[in-house]
């Protein structure tokens, strides 16, 4: 070492930041509609890491005792106890309480977040981050730690890389990358807008504004430690105008809005004026930022993001309602809180505290041991078949065996091979998408995932005088129109329907969709089916309109089965409450002119709920989607629609 580690000032308004950026993540996950826009909380704390960590590497090259191992020493210190603490609760708590399928899930999650690459696993694993299926993650909030951690990796080495230009051009090689990570997340967010939510090429920008702010102020030039010398206006000027963008942000921004993109710059530039505002340690912004109770929730603010994901999943998932009240989400976020100040007192503290006994090589070593149990336990898992053993009979009720079954189904596994489910519109091929031949007369199934769950019945049932043709896409609706930052594709999807129909003489569309879940989002409202449907009569187009199909609160209907009826197992019929406004289809039937209408709910649900299996058998595969069974069930109903077919 060739010279002292220098001070670093403490700034309690960075600690405010902390919490103005963690509390409305909180209450965006347990449901607290104060902050719809309470995820960009994250893109704040990117900032904040992106400052602290340049702010002290900057100011260790400077006087030449910046050491590598040292680095990577204190952010062990910083990051891994608490998280390995938080991890093994998980993994007791999920042992005891996650059913095997989920519990398979958790196991790859697991080992993603002990080597920091769980932002990798659910890109791949999830359409988008606000997705049905994140809500039964208990580690999905680890994403932003990925990112975090492959970025203090790689950052200091590219400042090493530099450290011999001259300061300038230093800032400039700053400058240039950030500007091309945010070209390529604006691009990126119309183009592959789930790639660009989780990795981190398309979010380094977001922790690079943070870098350029230490190492290039905005105001005047710095000349002590205490702070700058300038124009105190122009410092309150920029607390307040980063103040204002910060809650812009929280208050403005929602869920179904294109995310990160151009819009992410509206919170990290607040983050960053409040930053930079705060250097002088005065004004009315940073009085503010400093309070007790802000100061107090931005110290335990790493613990509180740690613990309170996983508290809200496990309780409303795993262990009582899905839907807690008012009163019992407020109790979570206390308990979150409690959890934090435990986890900030006895496993931050200490471990952050150099002492003989937590040397850099005893830190090195323990964080080395953690990673690899965490990351072989949960290789384990998820290659097992989720320890069915832990609950006694749970096989017995399993829909593996259905499932296998289904799969074994050659001549509908070479069709679905053709790509008629498709994410690009280029690579549909009509002439490989007939699910019927059996007539002169085209039928288009046009929608989402849920109109392809009708495929398989419609590829097995024998419909006279008519050619089914496949047209289906995740999560695209069937709606001219229609667009979704996190589907940019469903707007081409849909956009070409039209030459479909004239290419292939459609002479009738069936329209299908999981249609709550887009009312759910704001996405659609029902003038807007009725739109479509007035588009395709313009074409002289019959259209039959399949109205809301079963969609219930569970990720896998054996597990349910399970929790609710145990391991009887008789011949009759089983039934789970929908998770569906119980008007939806007469509501969508009024506000449309179809020319036929089918009504699932009607079909399948009473007043004891809506069936989910019968017998042994089960009619979907997950919430919502059919199995091959409850396919041709469906169809066989569909088919009875007067009217259906001319």
């Amino acid at each position: 070492m060739t010279g002292a580690r220098p001070a670093f000032r403490y700034r309690p308004d960075i600690d405010g930041l902390r919490a103005l950026a963690v509390v409305p993540v909180c209450f965006f996950h347990i449901g607290v509609p104060v902050f719809p826009g309470g995820f960009v909380g994250v893109d704040i704390f990117f900032v904040i890491s992106g400052f602290l960590m340049a702010s002290l590497i900057g100011r260790e090259l400077t006087t030449g005792s910046f050491v590598l191992t040292q680095f990577y020493e204190r952010r062990a210190r910083r990051i891994l106890p608490a998280l390995f603490v938080m991890l093994l609760f998980c993994a007791v708590m999920a042992v005891f309480a996650v059913p095997p399928k989920l519990f398979r899930d958790f196991g790859a999650t697991l080992t993603a977040t002990a080597l920091f690459t769980s932002n990798i696993i659910f890109w791949r694993k999830q359409s988008n981050y606000f997705d049905v299926s994140s809500d039964w993650s208990p580690l999905l909030h680890t994403w932003s730690l990925g990112i975090e951690e492959q970025f203090y990796i790689l950052f200091p080495l590219f400042l090493l890389a530099i450290s011999h230009v001259r300061k300038v051009f230093r800032q400039y090689l700053i400058g240039i990358t950030l500007l091309s990570s945010f070209a390529l997340c604006v691009w990126g967010t119309k183009n592959a807008p789930t790639a660009t939510f989780y990795l981190l090429p398309t979010r380094a920008w977001e922790l690079l504004i943070g870098a350029l702010v230490a190492s290039w102020p905005l105001g005047p030039t710095q000349k002590t430690a205490g702070g700058l010398d300038g124009p105190q206006p122009f410092m309150v000027t920029a607390g307040v105008l980063g103040l204002l963008c910060v809650f812009v942000s929280l208050l403005a921004f929602d869920r179904e809005m294109p995310f990160p993109g151009a819009a992410a710059l509206l919170p990290c530039a607040g983050a960053a004026l409040l930053l930079h505002s705060g250097t002088d340690g005065r004004g009315p912004v940073v009085w503010l930022l400093s309070i007790p109770p802000l100061r107090f929730i931005g110290r335990i603010s790493y613990s509180l993001y740690l613990w309170h994901w996983p508290l809200i999943v496990f309780w409303s998932r795993y262990l009582v309602a899905p839907e807690p009240q008012w009163i019992t989400r407020l109790v979570l976020i206390a308990v979150a809180v409690l959890f934090a100040w435990m986890s900030w007192r006895w496993v931050e503290q200490p471990f952050r505290t150099k002492s003989q006994i937590w040397g850099q090589k005893r830190i090195f070593a323990v964080s080395a041991m953690g990673m690899l149990l965490f990351g072989v336990g949960g290789l384990l898992v998820a290659t097992s078949s989720g320890w069915p053993s832990r609950f006694a009979g749970i096989e017995s009720v399993s829909m593996d065996q259905q499932m296998h079954e289904e799969g074994t189904d050659l001549e509908w596994t070479q069709f679905n091979e053709a790509g008629c489910f498709i994410d690009d519109v280029k690579a549909w091929r009509a002439e490989a998408c007939f699910l019927t031949h059996a007539g002169k007369e085209n039928v288009l199934l046009w929608g989402d995932s849920f109109a392809a769950s009708y495929a398989y019945g419609f590829f097995r049932t024998k419909v006279k005088a008519v050619n089914v043709l496949e047209y289906t896409s995740p999560q695209c609706p069937p709606l001219i129109g229609y667009e979704a930052a996190s589907r940019p594709q469903c707007e081409k999807f849909n956009e070409v329907v039209g030459d479909i129909v004239k290419k292939h003489h459609i002479s009738t569309v069936i329209m299908a969709a999981n249609w709550t879940a887009y009312i759910k989002r704001r996405k659609l409202q029902l003038s807007d089916i009725e739109k479509t449907i007035e588009y395709l009569h313009a074409l002289s187009v019959r259209v039959v309109l399949v109205g809301q199909s079963p969609v219930f609160d569970f990720a896998y209907p054996d597990d349910y089965f399970f929790k609710v009826y145990g391991t009887q197992s008789k011949n009759r019929i089983y039934y789970a409450p929908p998770d569906v406004h119980a008007t939806i289809n007469v509501d969508m039937e009024s506000a449309t002119r179809a020319d036929a209408f089918f009504d699932p709910l009607a079909h399948w649900c009473g007043k004891e709920g809506c069936v989910f299996r019968q017998g042994s058998s089960y009619l979907y595969s997950d919430y919502g989607h059919f199995t091959h069974m409850g396919s041709v069930l469906a169809v066989s109903a569909l088919l009875g629609t007067p009217n259906l077919l001319q």
